[in-house]
């Protein structure tokens, strides 16, 4: 995908998911299918947003009975006209499976053909507090998918399919 289609792709999908939710999402992850697919975005997409952050491997773990876990690349891009419309600064998570099963990222893949599927919208709570009272809130009219815990936080995947809403906290910093 051209970094220019898919910084268009992220930035509708999110001032979508802003304008339907009411909700101020920070970030949009664009799932692709391999590791040589966001390798050929990340050397396009570098000369034209700043590449921020990079993990070449992170390890989820589910954090419910179901315990599965699975490993992620993930690369993060801050386009030039990172501020939208209503002047909220946001991010694109370019991530890749990289080992292991993820129910909901494969689900999303197996109908997206060989192009990046926006997987989910995300927002920053402050506190461990705050993402539990968001869990809370959220409860009363989505369903969960899965949450998960990183070497960064916790998060978790909420709605009936992609673009999932993902409330996060970043544990090093809260």
């Amino acid at each position: 995908m051209d970094h220019s289609l898919a910084v268009s792709v992220a930035r509708e999908a999110l001032e979508r998911g802003r304008r339907d939710t009411g909700m101020a999402f920070d970030e949009v992850a664009l799932l692709f299918h391999s590791s040589a697919a966001l390798d050929k975005f990340v050397r396009v997409a570098s000369v034209h947003m700043d590449n921020f952050n990079s993990v070449p491997c992170d390890v989820m773990r589910r954090q419910d009975k179901y315990g599965d876990h699975f490993q992620v690349r993930f690369e993060f891009f801050r386009p030039w006209s990172y501020v939208t419309e209503d002047e909220q600064p946001w991010r694109i998570e370019a991530m890749c499976v990289l080992e292991g099963e993820a129910p909901l990222h494969a689900q999303a893949m197996r109908v997206s053909d060989d192009l990046p599927v926006v997987i989910h919208l995300s927002y920053k709570c402050h506190t461990l507090d705050a993402y539990s009272a968001e869990v809370r809130a959220l409860r009363s009219g989505q369903p969960m998918r899965a949450e998960y815990q990183n070497s960064y936080g916790v998060f978790s995947y909420w709605g009936d399919g992609a673009p999932y809403l993902k409330p996060r906290v970043n544990l090093r910093d809260a």
